[in-house]
Parts: C-alpha cells; structure tokens; sequence
C-alpha cells in the first residue's frame, strides 16, 4: 500500500522523523498480547510522531500538515483521524473507518486458517506467531486467496482491530462510531459508481447468470457480510431482502448491482461517518460525490462503456497526483477537470475551505446529524451541483438488517471515549 508523503520533505526538519513511503497493515490477530491488533497503525503513528523537539519544528516551521493516502490508505487516514495532534487537514476519498472492510472479523479463526495452510500448528496462538513469522510474506498475503471466495471477494477478508485493555499502544482503544475524532478540517468523497470496481469483473467474467442462479450463496461474499453472520437460514434471508429492495420482480442489471454495491460498501457507511465527525467537531467536514467520468479509468473499460458510463472507485485520484500509465492531461476536457480537482485540494489544504469559484456555495456537513445530508456533486458536464439528501446511500434500508459488524464487538465497558 503506497503513502504519500505529507508536506514533510525538508531534511531540517526531518532527521529524526522516520515517515516512510511505503506500509503494511498488520491484519492478522491470534488475540494474545504478543501479537495484537494493528502493530503497523501504531508504528506509523510513532514514525509521525518523532522525537518531541523534532515534532515542535515541524509544527513551528510548517503551518500546513495535512494527510492524504492513496487507494487503500485512505482507511489509515480516516482511523488516523483519530490520532491528535498529528496534522491539521485530513482529505478522505472512497472510504472511511466506518466502513464494515474496515474491521476484520473472525480474526482468531482466519489466523489459524492462514496457519494451516501455510503448514504451521495451530495448538497455540504462541506457536502460530512462532511459525508464521518464519514464513515469507508473500505466502502469507497469497494465503488471503482462501477467503475470497466468490471473484475475489470479499476484498478485504482481513483489516485492524481493537486492541483491548492492557495492550500498549493501543491504536484503536474501540470501534471508530464510538470515538471522538480530532477536531481538524475535514474533506471526504466518494465517486458516482463506486461499487463497479467489484461490479466489472461480472461482466469480464460474464458471471451475471451466475450470481443470479446462486445469489444466497454469492452475494455474502460480494458484499462481505459472510463472516459477520453465522446463521446460514439469516444469511439467506437477508441475501432475498436485498434482492427485492434493489431488483423487486426485475431481472438482475449491472446498473442496479452497482448501486446496491457502491451503497454497501462505501455510500451510507463514509456519509455516516462525515455527519458523526461534523456532529462532534467544531471545524467543518465538506464532502463532494464525484460524477466526472474522463478518457481513462482504473476499472472502466471503453471496450464495454462510453467514456461518463461509470465512475469508478478511484477515479478522481488522477485529476491531482500523477498515476502511472494515466495520462488526463492528454485531452482538453480531462485537463480542465485536473485544474479543478487541484484548485479544490491546494484551497483545502491552505485555508480548510475547498473553493470551486462563485458559482454554487459548498456548505459543510451540518452539525445536527438529524439534518438532510449536504455535499455538492461534481458533473459529467464538470459543474458544482449543490445537494441534500435524507438517506444517503439507502442508509435507512441498510441500518435496518442485522448487519451490525461493528456494534457486534464486545469491548470492556472501562474504555474512555474520549480524544486520542
């Protein structure tokens, strides 16, 4: 997973402040103190942190610290949000820490399966550590494999977890829904059709007919609740209900299923988490949907959709960092969009407030999370649209089924919700 480095480049300030360009998530979890919950969250945090007088130039020095990842580190930076004191703009595209993928479940179990496989004992959680450390890590990532079940998902089988009482460092004390965010400006988004980089390689792989013939048995692996629901009778239950909420009597379309993913995985759930943060902090939380589909994207392939068909997960990122193998700026029309995308970040970045000219208002989210849902939606015709929605991403419908991964989780009750 590759890091951006953020606005820390000067070698004054960063002799002894070892912020890498690269990290791993430390996803698997034996539940023993010796190998416990999200070492490699805590260690960036520390690398962030530096030695104390390093942190105070760094603070002195350089007004702005802000932090932005690329594809998958936008979960990092989102539970980082929660880290104080270690910059002062957060930008969160495509995902956040209240993302079901965000959390593992099962870890225990999934730990000892990875052991299996990879020939190691699973008597102990000691002789699992023992072992698996001895293993290369490519094996162990290839390992990963054994819970993607259905076209490679769910796509994040494993992810951070809690750490309980008595385990220091603790990067995260509880579940993101139950801690205070620092208070910093915030700017978070999601793309129009976030769900078709899952949705693609059904029509690849032409497997439509196939998930509608075995939909109970696919669909909890493409929208990853199969390790939070244990009840195979529930799981189907809940597998028919979500049928007939997004397809009623209609036969099964790309189009629907996109939405029912890009809803599931992202929408309702990074909403969420905007009007959670905005309720709780003073400083703003804008968010924008973007619906600009250009000449290139990760997932879209031109040979199946006209350019705008689809905008994909991750498809706003080559507007304002250079992607290799994408060039935008090779056409008119993508250029201008690059301009915009920059001018929204380097406004963001230097006041807190991302500015898109004089033609619409960006309100920030409200406070009042009883409030319709404020964001602006950037177009296909590359205008500002300012919206308010009361159920954003079908919240309603998805909060209503047993899908609770995180409420789920059982943490000590002696836990101190407060600011970390």
């Amino acid at each position: 997973m590759r890091v951006l480095r953020s606005a820390i480049t000067d070698s004054r300030y960063t002799e002894n402040c070892h912020i890498y360009p690269y990290f791993r998530i430390n996803n698997l979890n034996t539940r023993v103190t010796l190998f416990e919950g999200t070492a490699t969250l805590e260690t960036l945090v520390g690398r962030m942190e530096c030695d104390r007088s390093q942190q105070r130039l760094l603070r002195d020095r350089l007004p702005i610290r802000r932090l932005r990842y690329y594809r998958p580190g936008r979960l990092s930076v989102s539970q980082r949000v929660y880290a104080k004191g270690l910059f002062n703009r957060a930008i969160l595209q495509s995902g956040s820490a209240y993302c079901h993928w965000s959390y593992a479940e099962n870890v225990t179990q999934k730990t000892s399966r990875v052991a299996e496989i990879l020939g190691c004992p699973t008597s102990s959680s000691e002789k699992i550590v023992e072992c698996l450390r001895s293993r290369p890590a490519r094996k162990i990532a290839e390992s990963a494999i054994e819970f993607m079940r259905w076209l490679n998902n769910p796509f994040s089988p494993f992810g951070p977890t809690v750490e309980p009482v008595g385990v220091e460092p603790r990067f995260l004390p509880d579940i993101p829904e139950k801690l205070i965010a620092y208070d910093v400006p915030v700017l978070m988004s999601v793309t129009q059709d976030e769900g078709y980089c899952l949705t693609a390689d059904i029509i690849s792989k032409n497997a439509m007919d196939d998930l509608n013939t075995n939909w109970n048995e696919y669909l909890p692996h493409l929208l990853d609740y199969n390790y939070t629901i244990s009840n195979e009778f529930l799981k189907s239950e809940i597998a028919k209900d979500i049928k007939k909420f997004y397809f009623g009597d209609k036969p099964l379309s790309i189009v629907t299923i996109t939405k029912m993913v890009s809803d599931r995985m992202f929408g309702y759930s990074v909403s969420k988490a905007a009007q959670n943060i905005a309720s709780t902090n003073t400083a703003p939380v804008y968010f924008h949907q973007f619906g600009y589909g250009g000449k290139y994207s990760y997932f879209v392939d031109p040979t199946y959709h006209s350019r705008g068909s689809y905008v994909s997960h991750g498809d706003e990122t080559m507007y304002v960092l250079k992607i290799n193998g994408i060039t935008p700026h090779d056409n008119e029309e993508d250029t201008k969009m690059i301009k915009t995308m920059v001018n929204i970040w380097a406004s963001f970045i230097k006041t807190g407030v991302p500015d898109i000219g004089n033609s619409t208002t960006w309100l920030p989210v409200s406070k009042n999370s009883a409030d319709p849902f404020k964001y602006i939606e950037i177009t296909q015709d590359q205008t500002f649209e300012f919206k308010e929605e009361s159920n954003y991403g079908n919240y309603e419908f998805w909060s209503s089924l047993p899908l609770t991964e995180f409420n789920e989780i059982r943490i000590s009750n002696d836990i101190n919700h407060t600011e970390l």
